[in-house]
């Protein structure tokens, strides 16, 4: 009795440890430290693996190991953001807010250079994909999606709007490239054009 009682004792401890691990799927990658440092170490980004960017961001999707090998949460209000290599590919992810109304903030995943006149962020809008799920008004492409999100002028940011965006404010934002201005304008460019746009317009700014 003794011998089984500890065997069920035994199974069940070992599923529970692994049920809390999360030493495992670690990616080689960097935190940015709020002091500016940036720390080498490994990086868990839960069981989703190379699909978490086709999920919408959670405050604390992940952990990573500090110096002493404590785990830390990839909490946005805690670091600057960090950065993983997937498939040969380099993600990075800062955190940035972009309300006035508190200080919480979100990862967003940078698709360009971190020192481009424009930087360009993808992202997810986790209302409107609430809001799809609940009515059943958005189909799995669609909610498959992302929304972008621009940085220029010294860290000021914005989010265009699909709808309309010939009249969207990006086309005055990079208005001192008439060529760009009236692509978005005559609907040369259109919303899903914003990278293509974006890419043209910093490789102009740096040429001039």
């Amino acid at each position: 009795m003794k011998k089984i009682t500890f065997l069920i004792l035994f199974i069940f401890s070992c599923i529970l440890c692994k049920s809390n691990e999360i030493a495992t799927d670690y990616f080689i990658g960097k935190i940015y430290l709020k002091n500016g440092d940036t720390l080498t170490t490994k990086i868990h980004l839960s069981y989703y693996r190379s699909n978490f960017i086709r999920n919408s961001y959670m405050d604390n999707f992940g952990h990573y190991l500090d110096k002493k090998n404590t785990v830390r949460g990839l909490n946005p209000n805690k670091i600057n953001g960090f950065e993983v290599m997937l498939d040969s590919v380099k993600y990075i992810f800062l955190s940035k807010n972009i309300s006035n109304k508190n200080d919480k903030k979100e990862f967003y995943h940078l698709l360009n250079d971190i020192n481009s006149t424009v930087k360009l962020y993808e992202f997810y809008d986790k209302k409107i994909m609430a809001a799809g799920l609940v009515v059943g008004v958005l189909t799995a492409p669609q909610l498959a999606d992302v929304a972008y999100m621009i940085e220029y002028n010294n860290n000021t940011l914005y989010i265009p709007k699909r709808k309309d965006f010939r009249y969207d404010k990006l086309a005055f934002i990079l208005s001192d490239n008439k060529e760009i201005e009236k692509k978005i304008e005559d609907q040369t460019y259109k919303y899903d054009d914003i990278p293509q746009l974006i890419a043209a317009y910093n490789k102009w700014y740096a040429a001039k």
